[in-house]
């Protein structure tokens, strides 16, 4: 079995069905529909960020614990604050402007979505182009605000195992039992 995973065909055929597990999920969960994205920016249907949240929650707690096992090393990107708003700009903008991201755009489009086929993947293809054009521009100005290195969460904190996850994994549940409060009362 162990060649077979580490084989290049292997990992392709182990991507392909991962790809097709994580397909089925977004669109069972709703998550491909402009409805359930536009009711998140509407701060009426929190089924997006719910699922979002279980999917950090279960990410980060299995990748830390991974790594605290000594089973996985991380190799975390440098945190620079000015990128991180740019990137969070453009992200968020062309989000509320198209309704989907690009996922959610790739999964509305095998739905057989006209808007996100015609709309919103050609919108990202634009500013992915603009925003290519302008990196000369920023990559030595904004881009370099505010670097801060190599720093994940348990370094902020100063917490070792398994204090961090633990703590991240609280703060996320309690977050969707409350928007889960909030999807009862109608608010």
């Amino acid at each position: 079995m162990a060649p077979f995973i580490t084989s290049a065909t292997g990992k392709l055929l182990i991507g392909l069905s991962l790809g097709i597990i994580f397909g089925f999920t977004i669109h069972k969960s709703r998550m491909t529909r402009y409805e359930t994205i536009v009711g998140l920016l509407r701060l009426r249907d929190f089924t997006m960020l719910k699922v979002m949240l279980s999917a950090i929650v279960v990410g980060m707690v299995g990748i830390y614990f991974f790594k605290d096992m000594g089973i996985l090393k991380l190799s975390p990107k440098s945190a620079v604050i000015g990128a991180n708003i740019i990137g969070g700009l453009i992200f968020g903008v062309g989000f509320a402007l198209a309704g989907y991201c690009p996922t959610t755009g790739i999964g509305a489009i095998a739905e057989g979505r006209y808007d996100a086929l015609l709309g919103a993947i050609p919108g990202m293809l634009v500013g992915a182009a603009i925003y290519a054009e302008a990196y000369t521009c920023l990559r030595n100005n904004i881009l370099q605000w505010g670097a801060l290195g190599k720093i994940t969460i348990p370094d902020v904190l100063g917490w070792g195992y398994p204090y961090h996850w633990i703590l991240i994994f609280i703060i996320c549940t309690a977050i969707i039992v409350f928007c889960r409060g909030l999807q009862k009362r109608g608010l």
